[in-house]
């Protein structure tokens, strides 16, 4: 198999790995062309020591010596470069780096600040300029919104609203020409994205525009029916793909919440968030890597961030579904595992997406625990020099704008530890009213 050399942080051109990634010591790919004497183990000596292993491909050596330094000095770019330079080379020559040891105690706070802010600068200048704001459309600004919900008071609170307020006036701007002129995002109807625009002014304690209100009002009546909206009735939800499932979740979602907006008249809704729990609650839960795991692992999270209105409303409640903060604990510990590599495919491609929202459920639920902090260490690795977070076996950003920016937007929020919990009393009351729905619909016990 052909080989691409790589350059980790410092500068150094790692050495093309052999058949295998740790070939033995008297075996010709082990050996430098110069023969040299393995340096003395001093703490002042590790770029000496790191290069010395890398050079004689003790790949798995340089990993460790990487993780214990970052231990002493997380703020080491070198060991940190250096470190998820070997992880991409364990992976590619098939022992997958999830496969190594992650520490078990939380990292630091001031280190996931670090990282969440220098993520958050990315992607703030990735959306600079208005037509990628327009095309991602009301997202764009969930990315801010809603670390800024949760976030201390501080620099780094300013910074998220000033962001979202940014973003929101580019859109509503837009939406001043016609709010049909708004992204569709593949519905058949604008009305979600208006609605979106509408939820984060009254969040942020603006008055809602008047245009808005009214072409969102007479869409709405327009289109007369939540399944004129959302593409099916809550007779053919039993139909439904588990992906297209979720989708109908956050929309019927990003209508029932507007109930709870004042200035705002909400039309009878002929079917909502009861009957699509009690569509979840006829499913059987798929373990990890069985058939359709891949699509109901992000129905599960999204099932979380509906009850907390994406962490409008913490701390999550696990006794609302106990058996579902089961099934994330444990799909997260899958997708740290040698095992997600096995299946390869979507599962390398998703990492990052699926370690950051599984995080980001736990620790919403109070979850500090083992598997939580060798996925937060995880994600750390796999931060770049760009501020983005990637998967395995990705190395750019792609070309699709939304799927550029969701592994670092979920990231940034998995990685936010600090979190004020009962600010938002909008969000407080929607939870009770999205629990109630789940207990109607009998989502407590498992489904299946």
């Amino acid at each position: 198999q052909a080989w691409n050399s790589m350059r980790c942080g410092g500068g150094y051109v790692i050495p093309e790995p052999a058949s295998r990634p740790d070939p033995t010591p008297d075996s010709p790919a082990s050996s430098p062309a110069t023969p040299r004497e393995e340096p003395a183990i001093q703490a002042d000596d590790f770029v000496e020591r790191a290069l010395f292993l890398v050079e004689t491909r003790k790949y798995r050596d340089a990993h460790d010596l990487c993780v214990a330094r970052l231990r002493q000095l997380p703020g080491d770019a070198f060991a940190r470069g250096l470190q998820k330079d070997i992880a991409d080379i364990l992976q590619r020559a098939g022992a997958s780096h999830r496969g190594l040891d992650l520490p078990e105690e939380m990292p630091a706070v001031e280190v996931l600040r670090r990282q969440w802010v220098q993520a958050c600068d990315s992607v703030a200048e990735h959306l600079a300029e208005d037509d990628r704001v327009q095309a991602l459309g009301e997202q764009a600004v969930g990315i801010f919104f809603d670390m800024w919900q949760m976030t201390p008071d501080g620099p780094e609170r300013d910074m998220l609203r000033q962001r979202s307020e940014r973003l929101l006036s580019t859109l509503v701007s837009q939406a001043g020409q016609g709010a049909k002129a708004l992204p569709l995002h593949g519905y058949d109807s604008w009305l979600p994205e208006a609605l979106g625009l509408l939820w984060y002014q009254a969040e942020l304690g603006f008055p809602l525009d008047a245009g808005i209100v009214k072409e969102a009002r007479a869409e709405w009546d327009r289109l007369g029916t939540v399944a004129a909206v959302v593409g099916t009735g809550a007779g053919q939800l039993g139909e439904l793909e588990v992906s297209d499932l979720t989708d109908v979740l956050v929309m019927v979602y990003s209508m029932a919440r507007m109930a709870f907006v004042e200035g705002f008249e909400v039309p009878e809704m002929e079917f909502g968030l009861r009957e699509v729990f009690l569509e979840i609650a006829r499913r059987p839960v798929p373990g990890p890597a069985d058939d359709g795991f891949f699509d109901y692992f992000y129905l599960a999270t999204h099932v979380v961030f509906i009850l907390n209105s994406y962490n409008g409303s913490l701390p999550n409640d696990p006794a609302v579904c106990p058996w579902l903060y089961g099934f994330i604990r444990q799909s997260l510990e899958f997708w740290l595992s040698d095992a997600c590599d096995v299946f390869g495919g979507q599962y390398p491609r998703e990492a990052v997406d699926a370690v950051a929202e599984a995080v980001d459920v736990l620790v919403g639920a109070g979850d500090r625990g083992a598997v939580v902090a060798r996925g937060l260490h995880w994600l750390l690795q796999r931060q770049h020099a760009d501020g983005f977070f990637y998967s395995p076996g990705v190395s750019r950003l792609s070309q699709d704008l939304y799927n550029a920016v969701h592994p670092t937007w979920t990231a940034i929020s998995a990685l936010q530890t600090e979190r004020v919990h009962g600010r938002c009393p909008r969000c407080r009351r929607w939870a009770a009213y999205a629990a109630a729905q789940a207990a109607a619909a009998g989502l407590q016990g498992r489904p299946g």
